[in-house]
């Protein structure tokens, strides 16, 4: 399509990016050394050639602060200067964010730490950097604006996939985070449909080009930057375009406020959310791992730490480890299926089973081992830093996660356990026929279980019905060109004749002991799943459901309840199955409140209501560390990330959302442990032993 020509632009700025995946296209390793063996050059040499040309023509290259850091490390250990050159020219630049991530997934403080390696290389070579970028996935949390604001950004630009739904933001927005102290914000260009594209400055002659080559492809050539010139001049034929940085962007958008009064950008406040998000419950264990190390990891930055356990953030062991752990959290979470594992059958266990001894299969499986293994980085970075005993605890911390089988030798046998009182110390438990907690009383005679239960577990399956569904609402804005990737990424090729049915299991209460542990009350549920051995599900042999409540203590005043009181719940599955076929395994959580509307979720450390999320963004989903209502009851989310408001609601999606949104939270909170629903990237299938914990707490006074 000819562009329609704009004689009233005169100053255009290109900024010219490749799209890193650190993985997807190959080995996250094999990406990695091509950037610094081959695109960083080539960039320079690109750059070389067009100054030599003496032409209006330039380039610039710009990247993540994570990959050129990478570039200039790797130079420095073998007294090589032509990136370092390449920097200070101006020829190589960089944004101040390390890559694209799935930010709600991180941690604060890791997220925190992926900013200061801009800043370490601001001050090695005299800059600020102003301007962040994401592309790819569709969307972030509110609480990445004041995340970047305090590091010294300005302006985030976020492009995204083609085929995802862009959520319902302007394409140029001021976006204000009121959660935060000082209601901090960003100027967001919001560029749908694409990594980036052309924005006419509202107010201004100016007009910036954000132009991408696609995944890890590498800087554009010689020719290309020439063409996108010419493509540029004629489309703005009075504009001097200029080869730009980031920064320059975000100079432009603040000297554009004088005009603002004519010309205000919009503010947004709400949460964007990511509707991508679902994708991050396809590797349990190794989220499991990654909060756990990241728990750790604040308690060792933390004031109160032990002296023997206290660093700073700036411990050169410590960021270097940091680094490695961020990387988890990297959007790209192993190689991509449709190029490296086109298969459309096998989707059984038998099948499974059968075609996992392929070589190509053995090495798309190790796409997702390699991205575990920033989890070993990450000790190891420590122990080669000097921090031997940071990388022991660390070690032990991940070790100390896995499932054990439970014993009851110690314990005593429930009888007639379903819809019986069972007393637990001063607490009183009635169970469901599934396990799930259908009454839970305190000492003080508090029902803290509401009508949907506690801990109840369910698998859900899905049918390629389901996925033409999601496609044609979640994906329809998908061109004709892209439509046969985007189907890929997004459906299930194959599915169709896989034997695939939509359905839900429920496990059963097999038998349930109680007894004291630890000082601590103990009830343990064993629960079985039934299915039939042709059913398209693979669900785990065995279930093990354990309630842990406090003994009775004295607390000042001679109270028996002290202000506040918790129950830990703990799941564990046995001998899962791999299995293909797309699955999700969900738990969830209703406690007694009597405005259910008025629960919050904390997300990068910032609260935040599931009904402030606009239209077109996360809803149904989120990553969040705890929910708390102002009735005094809370739940925490140990192990997993991923929690539905109300039910989990996977592959649903409104095209047309109205602007207020008010979820139905009468069921709590659902929990997703599991699934394996995204193609692209992700994990496939799971299998063996995972653990899970929930610690439900609540005010006695």
């Amino acid at each position: 399509m000819v562009e329609q020509q704009n004689s009233e632009v005169t100053v255009v700025l290109a900024v010219f990016k490749t799209h890193l995946d650190v993985g997807f296209t190959d080995f996250a390793q094999v990406v990695r050394q091509r950037y610094l063996n081959e695109f960083f050059p080539r960039a320079i040499a690109v750059a070389s050639a067009l100054r030599e040309r003496e032409g209006t023509e330039q380039f610039r290259w710009t990247t993540g602060s994570w990959i050129l850091s990478e570039a200039l490390d790797a130079e420095a250990k073998t007294g090589g200067h032509e990136v370092q050159a390449a920097v200070e020219r101006g020829d190589l630049c960089w944004h101040a964010l390390p890559f694209t991530l799935h930010t709600e997934y991180c941690d604060r403080s890791l997220l925190e730490h992926g900013l200061t390696l801009s800043a370490r290389l601001d001050d090695r070579f005299g800059t600020q950097t102003r301007a962040a970028k994401m592309t790819d996935v569709p969307g972030h949390t509110r609480g990445l604006v004041s995340v970047l604001a305090q590091a010294g950004v300005e302006f985030l630009h976020i492009g995204v996939n083609p085929a995802a739904a862009a959520p319902s933001v302007p394409e140029l927005f001021r976006w204000r985070d009121h959660a935060a102290a000082g209601s901090p914000e960003l100027r967001v260009m919001y560029q749908p449909g694409g990594y980036g594209d052309v924005q006419l400055i509202p107010g201004t002659s100016a007009a910036v080009a954000i132009d991408l080559t696609g995944d890890n492809l590498g800087p554009h050539s010689l020719e290309q930057v020439i063409a996108r010139f010419a493509a540029l001049a004629e489309r703005f034929p009075n504009a001097q375009i200029q080869a730009a940085r980031l920064d320059d962007v975000a100079d432009l958008l603040r000297d554009m406020s004088d005009s603002e009064a004519q010309n205000p950008l919009p503010v947004v406040e709400q949460e964007i959310g990511d509707t991508w998000i679902f994708g991050v419950g396809s590797d349990p264990q190794k989220t499991a791992a990654f909060r756990e190390v990241c728990r750790l990891r604040t308690t060792w930055l933390s004031p109160t730490a032990t002296k023997s356990s206290a660093l700073s953030s700036s411990d050169p062991a410590l960021a270097k480890a940091s680094t490695e752990l961020l990387l988890i959290a990297e959007h790209t979470w192993g190689m991509d299926q449709k190029t490296h594992w086109p298969e459309l059958a096998h989707w059984n266990a038998d099948g499974l089973a059968q075609i996992r001894q392929d070589s190509g299969t053995r090495r798309f499986e190790a796409s997702w081992a390699e991205q575990r293994e920033y989890l070993d980085q990450f000790c190891a970075a420590l122990e080669r830093n000097a921090r031997p005993s940071h990388a022991a605890t660390a070690q032990a911390a991940i070790h100390a996660l896995t499932p054990t089988r439970a014993g009851t030798d110690d314990l005593v046998a429930v009888q007639q356990p379903i819809g019986s009182p069972i007393q637990l110390g001063e607490f009183q438990v009635r169970l469901n026929a599934d396990g799930s907690v259908a009454e839970l009383v305190d000492g003080s005679g508090r029902q803290l279980a509401g009508s949907g239960g506690l801990g109840r577990l369910s698998v859900q399956t899905y049918s390629s019905a389901d996925y033409e569904r999601w496609f044609s609402t979640y994906n329809s804005g998908t061109t004709q060109e892209d439509m046969g990737w985007a189907r890929w990424d997004n459906t299930k090729p194959g599915l169709e004749g896989s034997g695939a049915a939509s359905a839900k299991w429920s496990p059963h209460v097999v038998e349930v002991w109680r007894g004291t542990r630890n000082d601590q009350e103990l009830l343990q549920i064993h629960l079985e799943f039934a299915a039939a051995p042709s059913a398209a599900v693979s669900l785990p042999i065995s279930a093990v459901l354990t309630l842990r409540c406090p003994s009775e203590q004295v607390v000042a005043g001679g109270s028996s309840l002290p202000e506040s009181r918790s129950v830990e719940f703990e799941l564990q599955w046995f001998d899962k199955a791999a299995a293909r076929w797309p699955e999700s395994i969900s738990w969830q959580f209703a406690p007694q409140v009597a405005e259910p509307a008025l629960w919050q979720m904390l997300k990068l450390n910032e609260w935040v209501s599931p009904a402030e999320v606009l239209a077109q963004g996360g809803r149904h989903l989120h990553c969040a560390d705890q929910v708390v209502h102002p009735e005094g009851i809370g739940l925490e989310f140990l192990d997993a990330a991923l929690v539905a408001p109300g039910k989990l609601k996977l592959l649903q999606f409104e095209p047309d959302q109205a602007a207020v949104f008010e979820p139905d939270l009468s069921e709590g909170w659902d929990l997703c442990l599991y699934n394996n629903l995204w193609g692209t990237n992700f994990a496939m299938w799971s299998e063996g032993d995972a653990r899970f914990r929930v610690r439900l707490s609540w005010d006695c006074a």
